[in-house]
């Protein structure tokens, strides 16, 4: 009779582990769609790790202990992260590896003799693109099919892969808040090819964060800010095949930053310079605005970013008097009339959802 209860008791305990949603790292297409990536620093940490969250707050778990963000994962059938990653020497290595954290792989296999920095993959995991120093923007394929994009890349800046993963867009200039290029180069080929090259004499008035580049989700289009007075943003559409046709938003006050489009092709939103994040419709006799955050003056919040349904912008919540890079709050707002915040996990780095 012992013995029964006994190996009854063992069944019940296996059958409560295969059922633990904390241990299910394969999950559904549902949940997976909602899934969000971020980098994060515990309270011990020595080096910041990759996690997962659900938008909901759930399914919280470690990827690897060991791990620097830039990108959202691939779109291939095993999807892949790249990421940065520190030995305890204090080398610099890129790596990938699937997004339950195995098969990592280092790409190039050797560190260099400048840092890496700011690794983004592309969404067929074909490419992956990075910053060898800080000038020098590279485009890794394989051993043998390594590019140098730029010797020119911008500082504080952050490049962006066209969303079916065949073009990079990047600022690129010397001092870009004078004068900066935004070029766009077609990876597909080999060697890339530039498609569109777009001049701004009037600069662009660093904020905080890195400077970004989003994309229409047809990649056509690209999104990207330039200024015009310290008070005054234009938000720019460019159609990369022919770059005089852009659409342009002049946000004025509060100014923007950051700059994405929504996947119905019907509103924006940006970081605002006044610490909020704003959503407006493309309406240029009618434009209206919607604050989503009323960070005050003891916060301010960067890189929104639609979810795929446009019901939800993540984004990263910093507080004015804290200069950590990971000090800030990774969080989701509702776009609807309700505005309902949910924190999903503090001491972050940059968060994108799964594609």
């Amino acid at each position: 009779m012992c013995k029964n209860l006994k190996i009854l008791f063992l069944l019940i305990i296996l059958l409560g582990i295969n059922s633990c949603d904390y241990c299910n790292t394969g999950g559904n297409t549902a949940q997976e769609e909602s899934d969000i990536y971020f980098s994060s620093t515990g309270l011990n940490a020595i080096s910041p790790g990759l996690f997962r969250i659900n938008k909901d707050g759930t399914k919280f778990s470690e990827i690897l202990p060991n791990g620097l963000l830039y990108s959202p994962p691939t779109k291939s059938v095993i999807k892949k992260l790249a990421y940065l990653i520190d030995d305890p020497s204090g080398r610099r290595y890129i790596a990938t590896c699937d997004i339950d954290g195995k098969n990592i792989i280092y790409v190039p296999t050797e560190p260099a003799s400048v840092p890496y920095q700011q690794p983004i993959i592309s969404s067929d995991g074909k490419c992956i693109s990075y910053i060898l120093g800080t000038r020098e923007l590279w485009l890794y394929k394989s051993i043998t099919q390594q590019y140098r994009l730029s010797s020119r890349f911008a500082l504080e800046t952050l490049q962006a892969f066209s969303p079916d993963g065949t073009k990079i867009a990047f600022y690129e200039g010397e001092d870009i808040e004078s004068e900066f290029t935004i070029k766009v180069l077609d990876v597909s080929v080999d060697p890339p090819k530039e498609i569109m090259r777009k001049i701004f004499e009037d600069g662009l008035l660093l904020w905080k964060g890195l400077a970004t580049i989003s994309w229409t989700n047809d990649s056509r289009s690209i999104i990207y800010v330039n200024s015009i007075s310290p008070t005054i943003d234009m938000i720019n559409i460019t159609n990369i095949s022919n770059p005089e046709n852009t659409e342009t938003y002049e946000i004025a006050g509060m100014g923007a930053y950051m700059p994405t489009l929504s996947n119905d092709h019907n509103r924006l939103a940006f970081a605002g310079r006044d610490g909020n994040i704003w959503i407006r419709n493309l309406s240029k006799i009618t434009p209206k605005y919607i604050n989503l955050t009323e960070s005050g003056n003891v916060s301010y919040n960067l890189y929104p970013k639609w979810s795929n349904d446009d019901n939800f912008i993540l984004y990263n919540k910093y507080f004015k008097d804290d200069f950590n890079p990971f000090s800030s709050n990774l969080e989701i707002v509702k776009t609807d009339s309700t505005k309902k915040i949910t924190v999903l996990c503090n001491n972050s780095f940059i968060g994108f959802w799964n594609r």
